[in-house]
């Protein structure tokens, strides 16, 4: 899988293996995390573009779990983090379970 990789290229690649996913019984959640999860706006949009040019589908009609992800409504990348809403989020949250870090795994 290397070589082939190496010949196309990032984009080429990435949509590749967004094809390998989601071919045959059921999906490989984790490639398809691994690809869209991490990715900027920007990245999502170049990915949705190029997966239209090569397979004349539309990547999230075909990747329906992953919408929110694919969505163009996220906020941009370069938005302020508002640090005050983050540990009162925090704080929520680990007042919600059982008010401690972690788990018991």
């Amino acid at each position: 899988y290397a070589l082939r990789g190496l010949a196309m290229g990032p984009l080429g690649w990435d949509i590749w293996l967004l094809r390998e996913a989601m071919r045959g019984i059921g999906t490989k959640e984790s490639i398809l995390t691994e690809i869209l999860l991490g990715r900027s706006v920007a990245d999502i949009r170049l990915l949705q573009d190029a997966y239209h040019h090569v397979t004349r589908r539309n990547l999230v009609e075909d990747v329906k779990m992953f919408l929110m992800a694919l969505s163009a409504n996220r906020p941009p990348d370069t938005n302020p983090v508002d640090h005050a809403q983050v540990a009162k989020d925090v704080d929520a949250l680990y007042h919600a379970g059982e008010a401690k870090f972690g788990t018991d795994e």
